[in-house]
């Protein structure tokens, strides 16, 4: 067997690491190295950005990344597989604006910004924490992430001492386009790294909760925070189940737990060859048009009693006194006249487009049921072995 071909089938870890040894720059430096894994969505999935319960698995599948400083005031990002190296003036990441970044990165090698707004993020946000060993945010962080409401996820920031650019190394995988969180496990990685190599402890969640911002703002995807906190928090052969609702610290999900999956048991992901992309139309179609739902909901329930989240929304209520209220399409147009805006952060509604909002509505507010029995199935296997295999049956039907 050639060479390149025994470093193909390592890790991406260790074939990350190979490769720094023969690379000067790197090599001669201090560097950080970060692996983040894939997911497969067990249950839940789309559902996370309206509050629903998810389970989640993290897959063997991952990205592994590696950061350097340097000291030419640039940032020097390179992936496998992908065009690059991209590099870009620590000085084009001034700009608190996430679409001057994008720009300064560019369309040919739109894969840099999921590393590129990592650096960006740490570079306007890590600051903006108090010293002292609490990791209070301060004003400006609240100010971009208001959604966070003074989450306390950073341990310890002294500040980047004489900082001057970094490089970060990246490779993964993790297919990407099948809707198995490539992206997220690029983006943790990265966040990782740099974190590790600049002294800070980020808890799992603010982890994922700048990786998210990164994936939102500066990628431009309206993703939940599935994705990133199952690459940050998921546990080997495990089922990580969140709750995707504010916690009380201002983090944007709850981990529920580590579910053990019983023995004889194994979740399988089947590659259907369908491309999936968070930033596409079809996505961010259903989101909006589950907002619209939970909008146009709110206003037969005074006062509202869901949290903010669709999932909140009793089920037994919706189906039996409010869904048959709610459009079954309705276009942008005749919704903002109407309703005005959603109350969701990263989409907007388009006057031209046709939204199909009892459908979308349907399956968030059914959602969180369903998962929530799979979930207590799964439990019930572990308090009663012996029933083991009808739970399972309930389960994969539910599925």
């Amino acid at each position: 067997m050639s060479q390149a071909s025994t470093q193909a089938t390592l890790p991406p870890v260790d074939r990350l690491i190979e490769g720094l040894r023969g690379e000067a720059a790197m090599a001669t430096r201090s560097t950080a190295v970060a692996r983040a894994p894939g997911r497969l969505d067990v249950m839940g999935g789309i559902a996370d950005y309206t509050g629903s319960r998810v389970c989640q698995w993290p897959l063997v599948d991952a990205a592994a990344a590696a950061a350097a400083r340097r000291e030419d005031d640039r940032i020097v990002v390179a992936s496998t597989g992908f065009p690059g190296p991209v590099e870009v003036a620590v000085s084009d990441l001034e700009s608190d604006d996430p679409a001057r970044v994008r720009a300064a990165v560019g369309d040919e090698v739109g894969w840099a910004r999921y590393i590129v707004g990592c650096a960006w993020w740490l570079l306007h946000h890590a600051d903006a924490w108090t010293a002292d060993g609490q990791g209070q945010p301060g004003n400006e962080f609240r100010k971009h992430l208001r959604h966070f409401r003074g989450f306390r996820g950073f341990r310890g920031f002294r500040g980047f001492r004489g900082f001057r650019g970094w490089t970060v190394r990246l490779v993964s995988d993790v297919p990407a386009g099948a809707g198995v969180s490539s992206s997220a496990a690029i983006e943790v990685a990265a966040m990782h790294a740099l974190c590790s190599l600049e002294g800070l402890e980020p808890t799992p969640m603010a982890l994922a909760a700048a990786c998210q911002y990164v994936e939102n703002h500066i990628v431009g995807a309206p993703c939940g925070v599935m994705d990133q906190a199952t690459a940050a928090a998921g546990m080997s052969g495990r089922l990580l189940e969140l709750l995707c609702q504010d916690d009380h610290d201002g983090a944007p999900a709850r981990i529920l737990g580590q579910i053990d999956v019983p023995a004889g048991y194994r979740f399988i992901g089947i590659d259907s060859g369908v491309t999936h992309e968070v930033s596409g139309d079809p996505y961010t179609d259903t989101r909006t048009a589950a907002f619209m739902g939970h909008r146009i909901l709110s206003t037969m329930q005074t006062p509202d009693r869901t949290d903010g989240y669709l999932a909140n929304i009793d089920r037994a209520a919706y189906e039996s006194q409010r869904r048959g209220r709610l459009p079954v399409t309705m276009d942008g147009r005749s919704f903002i006249k109407r309703y005005g805006e959603t109350a969701d952060a990263v989409t907007h509604i388009q006057p031209e487009r046709t939204y199909h909002v009892r459908d979308a509505t349907d399956h968030h507010v059914r959602e969180m049921a369903r998962v929530s029995r799979f979930s207590e199935l799964l439990t019930e296997t572990a308090q009663d072995p012996a029933a083991t295999d009808e739970a399972m049956t309930q389960a994969g039907a539910l599925m």
